[in-house]
This record gives structure tokens, C-alpha cells and sequence, in this order.
């Protein structure tokens, strides 16, 4: 079986302390990783939850599939962000760059390259996983309702979270 997953960026980075909420989602990932052992997975590489799945498969040596919306998707984060997302790259499986376009500057030409990247790992994959918060707006609320369209199971993993994060 093949994996994808989605997740909102900005509910988890309302958090105050980032590197032991990515520590939990790590865990809750591998939790995750384990009962449904994929024979791959798919990772938008977002920042979040993206990356935290990729780090799981990496610790799990579940093979992940990097999928980039375009190939400097880093360029304007912290170095930190990018030193972990560099180390991801390279213990991906496979990376696929939905775009070859760079950066985009302005962010009304950064969705459809997103939207893009969320489309192909729908359609490359079995299941969702959807780290969603149930509000009807950005990325994966488009993914989401675009697995629905595809007829593609989604496992909605908010209420699971809330229980496995600690405060």
C-alpha cells in the first residue's frame, strides 16, 4: 500500500515550542507508519507534519517519496529548516519535483505549483493521511476533498493528534 500525507503548517506552528511539537508528530507518525506499513510513502515535504512523516519513514526505513512542488521549495527558510530539509532530500527514496519552475516571488503564482504537487500524490497513492483541523480553506482542505473526488480513502487524524500531543 501506498501512503500520502497532508497537513496544515499553521495549527502547528501556533505551538510554542516547535522542535517538541515535531519531536511528537515524529512519534505519531511512526505510531501511524506501524499500523498501516506502507510499502511507500508520499511527503509534500512542507514544513509540519510533511516532514516530520519523512523523518519517521527515514528512522522506520520506510522508503518516502520526496514530492516537490518545485526544486528550491527551501530557498526562504530558517537555516535550521533547510539544513533538516537537505538531509530529508537525501535519504528519500525518490524525489519528484512537480515543477521545474523556481521559486515563484509573488504567492498567488505559488498555489497552483502546491496544488499541483498535492494532486500527484493523490493520484500516485492508495490512502491520505490528513493531519486537518476540518477548516474548509487552504492546502489540504483542497487535497482532502481531492481525494474524496478520486474516490481515494481518507484517514482524518486531527482527533487522534490532539489525544497523542501533550501540552
Amino acid at each position: 500500500m501506498i501512503l500520502s500525507v497532508t497537513g496544515h503548517r499553521p495549527s502547528l506552528s501556533t505551538f510554542p515550542d516547535t522542535d517538541r511539537v515535531l519531536a511528537q508528530l515524529r512519534v505519531f507518525a511512526k505510531r501511524l507508519l506501524q499500523f498501516h506499513d506502507p510499502d511507500r510513502v508520499l511527503t509534500g515535504m512542507a514544513k509540519g507534519w510533511d516532514t516530520a512523516v519523512a523523518q519517521a519513514c527515514s528512522d522506520m526505513h520506510v522508503p518516502f517519496v520526496a514530492c516537490v512542488p518545485f526544486p528550491n521549495q527551501d530557498e526562504f527558510w530558517e537555516a535550521y529548516d533547510r539544513t533538516r530539509y537537505q538531509s530529508l532530500l537525501k535519504r528519500a527514496a525518490d524525489v519528484v519535483f512537480t515543477s521545474s519552475e523556481l521559486f515563484p516571488r509573488g504567492s498567488n503564482q505559488l498555489t497552483p505549483l502546491y496544488l499541483a504537487r498535492n494532486r500527484y500524490m493523490v493520484d500516485n497513492s492508495d490512502r491520505l493521511l490528513a493531519l486537518w483541523d476540518g477548516r474548509e480553506t487552504g492546502g489540504t482542505w483542497y487535497t482532502v476533498q481531492y481525494a474524496i473526488e478520486q474516490k481515494k480513502p481518507v484517514e482524518q487524524l486531527w482527533k487522534q493528534w490532539k489525544k497523542h500531543r501533550t501540552p
